[in-house]
């Protein structure tokens, strides 16, 4: 079954037999691409698969003045007006230009390319363990780096956590601008420690900012070192703040020709699994 965009041209009044002729020869020309122009008393019909506009335009031109009507004028400025079409080349298309592109076959094609191949090396235990019930439904406050190495293999589901930003915060305690290879030395430490507390099959989430300043893609470097251990990339979260980083532009050549940064309004949530 054929498939068109349809629209229709409404007349004041019937065609005259030239009319009739004229519509009758363009209908042709519009047939060669899989289009119709059909005539109907009181409206022409007008059924759209591809065609080339500015062909059609020209070849048109000579057959209204022959016949000495401006209605194929007319059903031009009606297809014209339909807005919504892909374009291939010379030619317009209308249908199917929008249509999701479908995967056959897809679980045999994901077993071809090899899922998460990058971690399926891992030597991870897939056993388990239980969180000491002296930390269960505990606030503890302590250095993290420290304090998971207290906790066994495999016994937390989910760990979510925002590392310090390193922009040169006002904390109420510890620096917030520390020379970026000691920061992400210690950062890994403790991600390192995160992963290994970890249990098979469970989660982490950390919430990064990158400092534009500076240019440290922090929230890739942080992926990366994930990646590099071997933890499955799950997903990727935008947490949009709208009032933070608004206040702040990247200024174009008028204020910093140099090296203008650009500037988010979001912060990155990175996610990762531990096993498959």
């Amino acid at each position: 079954m054929e498939a068109y965009k349809k629209t229709t041209l409404k007349l004041n009044a019937p065609l005259k037999e030239t009319e009739k002729r004229a519509v009758h020869l363009f209908a042709n020309i519009l047939r060669e691409d899989g289009n119709k122009v059909e005539y109907d008393e009181g409206k022409i019909n007008i059924s759209l698969n591809e065609l080339d506009y500015h062909r059609i335009k020209n070849d048109a031109i000579p057959i209204g003045k022959k016949y000495d009507t401006d209605i194929l004028s007319a059903i031009l400025d009606k297809i014209d007006s339909i807005k919504s079409y892909g374009i291939k080349g010379d030619k317009r298309l209308y249908v199917g230009y929008n249509k999701e592109r479908k995967v056959k076959n897809r679980k045999q094609k994901e077993q071809k390319r090899g899922q998460y191949y990058y971690a399926a090396d891992n030597d991870f235990s897939a056993i388990n363990t239980v969180l000491p019930k002296g930390r269960v439904n505990k606030i503890i406050c302590a250095d993290s780096e420290t304090f998971l190495q207290t906790l066994p293999d495999n016994c937390v589901d989910l760990i979510f956590t925002s590392p310090p930003y390193n922009f040169g915060l006002d904390y109420d305690f510890g620096q917030d601008d520390k020379i970026w290879k000691i920061y992400f030395e210690k950062l890994f430490k403790i991600f390192d420690e995160c992963i290994r507390v970890l249990k098979h099959g469970g989660r982490i989430i950390v919430n990064v900012q990158p400092l534009f300043s500076d240019y440290i893609p922090s929230h890739h470097m942080i992926g990366n070192h994930f990646i590099r251990k071997k933890m499955i990339w799950r997903g990727e979260i935008l947490w949009e703040k709208n009032n933070y980083n608004c206040k702040y532009t990247a200024w174009g050549s008028w204020k910093s020709p140099g090296s203008p940064y650009l500037k988010y309004t979001w912060e990155f949530w990175r996610y990762f699994a531990k096993g498959n």
